[in-house]
């Protein structure tokens, strides 16, 4: 399979769990909404860097409604150079 290819174990979701996969569900459409619709991916090295890119972003420096608009690992608790 081509995701075995890529280091990638596929984990199938359990029969009648409808909510298993929202997780995941949303963080693809979150990637697709917010960065990927905006730009054009130029090849198969491009893509695995704007994706570090914007995890990094949504991980540092994108306010997040659930925790009270504040952004999930705050400036200071990243590492110096980073």
């Amino acid at each position: 399979m081509f995701l075995a290819s890529l280091g990638i174990a596929g984990v199938r979701t359990p029969p009648r769990a409808p909510k298993a996969n929202a997780i995941a569900e949303r963080i693809v459409q979150t990637f697709r909404s917010e960065c990927l619709d905006h730009l054009i991916v130029i090849d198969e090295r491009h893509l695995p860097a704007v994706l570090a890119e914007f995890t990094d972003y949504d991980n540092h420096d994108r306010p997040t409604a659930a925790l009270a608009c504040k952004v999930p690992c705050p400036a200071a608790s990243r590492s110096a150079g980073g």
